[in-house]
């Protein structure tokens, strides 16, 4: 995997959160995240639950949105790789960074399901009104 142009890693301990910003990544009769939102882009965007507060981590996205908690160790160990990286879109954010996946080590969707079984949920997301 190169890694030459990312940003710096993530430490292992620290907890990250990703915004479940649609409902199809939520199965909501079980209360828990979809693989579906570890699967859609690579990378996707997460923040360092340390550098920020829940609620402003929830702030920078609409109403409805949830979010879930996963460490940055385990998910490492299964081949989701965590940079600390600006967002383009608010290069002020000290929190936000990028989760890689690797296409060459394959099982992407079985790791993807892997990762959303380590979540804990902070907030369930919920259909606008």
């Amino acid at each position: 995997m190169q890694t030459e142009s990312r940003g710096p890693e993530v430490a292992a301990h620290e907890e990250l959160l990703r915004a479940i910003t649609c409902l199809s990544w939520w199965v909501s009769a079980e209360k828990r995240v979809s693989s579906a939102a570890f699967t859609v882009t690579s990378p996707f965007s997460v923040h360092v639950r340390s550098l920020t507060t829940d609620s402003e981590f929830l702030g920078k996205f609409a109403e409805g949105a949830g979010a879930v908690m996963f460490i940055c160790g385990p998910a490492r160990a299964i081949g989701f790789d965590t940079r600390h990286e600006s967002d383009e879109y608010d290069p002020d954010d000290r929190a936000h960074a990028h989760v890689y996946y690797d296409p060459n080590q394959g099982k992407r969707k079985t790791n993807a399901k892997k990762l959303a079984l380590m979540t804990i949920a902070i907030k369930e997301p919920t259909a606008p009104e």
